[in-house]
């Protein structure tokens, strides 16, 4: 099937979301606002809610939003009060 490869359990995995995962996981500069949302495990609408409410930082890049892997790990820093 299209798609879906086998985990290391022999369960169907969504190919996609593997791939941008790993994608993210290579230390790109910038990241999608779906690799974002993958990346802090919530849905790409509470991502845009977040960079609309300026908790979040992001760029555009003509019409292509992206996030810098720093400014992910500055808003999970201000949410765990720094610890």
């Amino acid at each position: 099937m299209k798609g879906r490869r086998q985990d290391l359990t022999g369960n169907g995995v969504d190919s996609r979301r593997v791939d941008i995962a790993e994608r993210a996981a290579e230390g790109s500069l910038l990241v999608t606002t779906r690799e974002a949302a993958q990346i802090l495990q919530i849905s790409r609408t509470k991502v845009y809610e977040l960079i609309y409410a300026n908790e979040l930082i992001s760029v555009k890049i003509g019409s292509c939003r992206r996030i810098r892997r720093q400014d992910l790990e500055d808003f999970v820093e201000r949410l765990t009060g720094g610890s």
